[in-house]
């Protein structure tokens, strides 16, 4: 807690508010919503496109295509409390998808972009609950064999 009487009151709320998240801040209030980390060089150009199309949809998405190691940048996003980073990948052109990884529950969910943007309210109060993750929608993903 931040003693100093030369400090207002709004600085004494912000101080409070980062020490009582500890810089992890819920998706509405992040300064950096998605960082999009393409595997290679090759899918460098389908990052992009991620990244405009979540910049399109009102998301504050940044894509990381540093030449360090992908495992590298995935701990920077971690360290930085990114609320998400979407790894992009292409095994096949015809399957462009993301795979999302959510810095509270550290889960892999491979869905659409279409999907994943659709899915979450990104901007306001109450969009991020602690401990949920996106959910791709029943189209994004395959079919088990049972069903």
């Amino acid at each position: 807690m931040i003693h100093r009487a030369v400090s207002g009151s709004f600085e004494r709320f912000i101080a409070i508010l980062i020490e009582h998240f500890a810089g992890a801040f819920p998706v509405w209030l992040a300064p950096e919503q998605v960082r999009v980390l393409p595997i290679s060089d090759e899918v460098s150009g389908y990052a992009h496109a991620v990244t405009a199309k979540l910049r399109a949809a009102g998301i504050r998405a940044v894509c990381d295509e540093r030449s360090d190691t992908l495992n590298y940048r995935i701990r920077d996003g971690e360290i930085m409390k990114v609320p998400y980073m979407a790894v992009g990948r292409m095994s096949a052109p015809a399957l462009r998808r993301v795979a999302l990884r959510r810095i509270v529950a550290l889960a892999l969910a491979a869905c659409a972009l279409r999907a994943t943007v659709g899915a979450q309210r990104w901007n306001g109060p109450g969009s991020n609950r602690r401990g949920s993750r996106p959910r791709p929608s029943s189209a994004a993903t395959p079919a088990s064999a049972d069903s």
